[in-house]
């Protein structure tokens, strides 16, 4: 399986299995009008015409029962990290950069600079509850937000996920709280749900609001109720749970007490999260639930070492782009010269001086240049798009390849064993790219008819691309927690509290058991 001549079975396999084992409905993406749609993890926002790579975006399709969308073709691809760094200059403005001002140093060599806010800050962050049983929580949450509701002061919940913000939405309906859900399969109707989420006696369930840089006005378009909301303490900020970062959280908290207002903001955290439950002993959570201090800050502890996992990933992920993106450059500066006629390679004239006489004579120098610009680029497209295809598949691969070693933790660390391998790989497939390339021009321009206009290349069924999408390209750590996910995903599908072998043994146990029974009633 590990084997360098089966990458594509490997990679197919890969796929199905985060399909179904780490990528959820209502969480990474939804299905609207029979069509998968991507959400962004840290806006809560669908992603306009973007598609996970075509095998996982396939897999996801037959998973929810969708017709399958046709194969597309990458035909480029640059991380988030290398496309900044294609600008002269490079700066950045957000309000909450200080809590990863190290990444910021390490990954862009820019130093952070806190301005302070033109108004003071009066907003009341309170301390985090945490529950151990699921039923408290959502019983303290929605305590929390009836008290709101009570006094009539806004209260804006904070959700992670589109499923999550539907379930309280639900509960809310239950108990006769009215209120507004803004998420992905609803984010047309953002501005006017958000413009009115300040007003008094407003209830307002969103998924994250990263990225939804605006103010919440108290009062909202009503600016008499400015000074009524206020009294009652401005916005109430509720999150439903912690983030993996802490500057998602902060995003959050900062939708109140903007511009000098009042408001507050409390963290309701179940420590039943999968994030959380396998990282705390169950001392720890008691402890924590009682309100201990040192054990309430080991949750935020926690959070920091997922922020740590997600940079080590993206410090990871920079290693092996970083080989990719020199290829990547190589071929495009080769493909803007040819582009613009200041390389002539002359593959024919090298391989075949007769053919390329003869055609001189029939379609003029220009013409038999222009015939070999003409498809020196269409086999530079196809082949660096399939060169593309290729080291996905490769990188997935040596990714999940890890499993075969029990850890993934060579992968996280950069091991140099692991890039020296996928290296290697990279430049004898790059190799194989600059051979077919040329060897398809040459067997074109050998068959194919040349006019001194070059050649018709529709005619030739030699057309590219005629629809163009972006695809998501994963920098989180999921691409390297995918495989512990899977794992775990599927060992509780065998041997967790339900899963099938765990009910088979305790059926035996039940038979030996009655069995036992029956003997000594005998």
């Amino acid at each position: 399986m590990y084997e360098e001549e089966n990458f594509h079975t490997l990679n197919n396999v890969e796929n199905a299995l985060i399909a179904h084992h780490v990528l959820q409905r209502d969480k990474d993406y939804i299905v609207k009008d029979e069509v998968i749609q991507l959400v962004e993890a840290t806006t809560g926002r669908v992603i306009l015409n973007k598609r996970y790579p075509d095998t996982l975006h396939r897999a996801v399709e037959i998973k929810e029962g969708l017709k399958p969308a046709p194969l597309t073709t990458i035909f480029n691809s640059i991380t988030m990290q290398n496309f900044l760094r294609q600008y002269k200059t490079l700066c950045g403005m957000t309000g909450t950069a200080a809590t990863s001002a190290a990444e910021f140093e390490s990954a862009y060599g820019l130093a952070v600079d806190v301005i302070g806010p033109n108004t003071p800050s009066i907003r009341t962050d309170l301390e985090d509850a945490f529950f151990i049983e699921r039923d408290a929580y959502i019983n303290a949450v929605l305590e929390q937000i009836r008290h709101c509701y009570s006094r009539k002061q806004p209260v804006l919940v904070g959700t992670r996920t589109v499923a999550e913000s539907e379930m309280f939405s639900a509960l809310l309906t239950d108990i006769n709280i009215p209120h507004h859900v803004l998420n992905a399969k609803n984010d047309a109707e953002e501005a006017e749900i958000i413009a009115l989420a300040g007003t008094i006696g407003r209830v307002t369930i969103s998924t994250n609001m990263a990225g939804r840089g605006v103010d919440i006005r108290l009062g909202g378009c009503f600016p008499k109720e400015n000074t009524g909301v206020a009294e009652l303490g401005g916005l109430f900020i509720l999150s439903t749970g912690i983030n993996k970062s802490e500057r998602i959280d902060n995003q959050l908290r900062g939708r109140a007490g903007r511009q000098g207002d009042p408001g507050s903001s409390k963290f309701f955290v179940w420590l039943g999260d999968e994030e959380i439950s396998g990282r705390m002993t169950p001392l720890e959570k008691v402890k924590a639930e009682l309100g201990n201090t040192k054990n309430a800050s080991s949750v935020r502890k926690i959070q920091r070492t997922m922020e740590g996992e997600a940079a080590g990933a993206r410090y990871s992920l920079n290693r092996f782009s970083a080989i990719v993106e020199e290829q990547r450059r190589g071929i495009t500066v080769q493909r803007t010269q040819i582009l613009k006629g200041e390389l002539y390679l002359g593959f024919l004239e090298k391989a075949n001086p007769d053919k390329f006489q003869q055609l001189i004579h029939t379609a003029g120098i220009a013409g038999v240049k222009r015939a070999e610009q003409q498809l020196t680029l269409h086999y530079i497209n196809k082949h660096w798009a399939e060169y593309l295809g290729e080291l996905e598949s490769v990188r997935d691969g040596i990714h999940f390849r890890s499993l075969s070693s029990g850890s993934v933790s060579s992968v996280l660390g950069g091991n140099s064993a692991v890039l020296d391998e996928y290296t290697k790989i990279a430049i004898n497939l790059r190799d194989e790219m600059l051979e077919n390339i040329k060897k398809d021009v040459i067997e074109k321009m050998e068959t194919l008819p040349i006019t001194r206009d070059g050649i018709d290349m529709n005619e030739n069924g030699l057309q590219g691309g005629t629809t163009t999408w972006t695809y998501a390209i994963d920098e989180s750590a999921m691409q390297f927690n995918s495989l512990q996910a899977i794992t775990k995903n599927i060992k509780n599908f065998f041997s967790g509290e339900n899963g099938i072998l765990t009910k088979h043994y305790r059926r035996k146990l039940a038979k030996k058991s009655n069995a036992t029974s029956n003997a000594s009633h005998s």
